[in-house]
């Protein structure tokens, strides 16, 4: 991961910010079942790489969290708001440029999909369901960020596949839609990873 860094003075509001509280989320919170805690990976069986039931939603509050503390006094982070498009997982909000604007406006979106080989129950999870969920993320991303007007917004793809080796973006369904997209969408994958060895094998650690 590299050296810890202790910033020295107040980050702005910048997309090239968000793109480092978003890597520094995954690289402090996700990488390992150690740095993840209770409740994203099935409890003992994370080796196997096995999802709890909810894993998506568990990650959804610990970025909020995180984001909130990133850019505290500069804008604010919430989840869950329901547009006519379906409902935005991340929502950043903040004072508009413009002076003569009241009220805090969408400064961007972020949607979050988990990319799985199995369910809680184990059971295997098909690949073709997989891409459509991606696909699925693309569209959401992309209408939400003309919903709410805003010029960019981010797709992030949490990866506890356990066989990583196919980058989910070049998949010729996810590339097709992503070349669709009226904004831009910055999509990412962030691998995790199901035991401390693993992680430091692809070394993260």
């Amino acid at each position: 991961i590299g050296y810890e860094v202790i910033r020295d003075k107040k980050p702005q509001l910048t997309i090239s910010e968000l793109h480092k509280a978003l890597e520094a989320f995954h690289e402090k919170q996700l990488i390992t079942p150690t740095a993840c805690g209770a409740g994203i990976w099935s409890s003992g069986e994370s080796s196997k790489y096995i999802p709890s039931k909810e894993p998506e939603k568990e990650i959804q509050q610990r970025l909020i969290n995180s984001l909130f503390g990133w850019f505290r006094g500069l804008a604010i982070v919430e989840g869950e708001d329901t547009v006519l498009k379906g409902r935005i997982d991340v929502r950043i909000l903040a004072q508009p440029t413009d002076v003569s604007d009241e009220g805090l406006k969408y400064w961007t979106i972020i949607e979050l999909k988990v990319a799985r080989s199995y369910f809680s129950s184990g059971k295997a999870y098909p690949k073709a369901t997989l891409i459509s969920d991606i696909v699925k993320g693309v569209g959401q991303a992309n209408e939400f960020t003309l919903d709410r007007q805003v010029k960019e917004g981010f797709l992030e793809i949490y990866d506890m596949r356990k066989d990583k080796s196919e980058n989910l973006l070049v998949c010729s369904d996810v590339k097709s839609r992503m070349e669709q997209c009226s904004n831009k969408i910055n999509a990412t994958v962030r691998p995790m990873y199901g035991s401390s060895e693993d992680a430091r094998v692809a070394g993260y650690i």
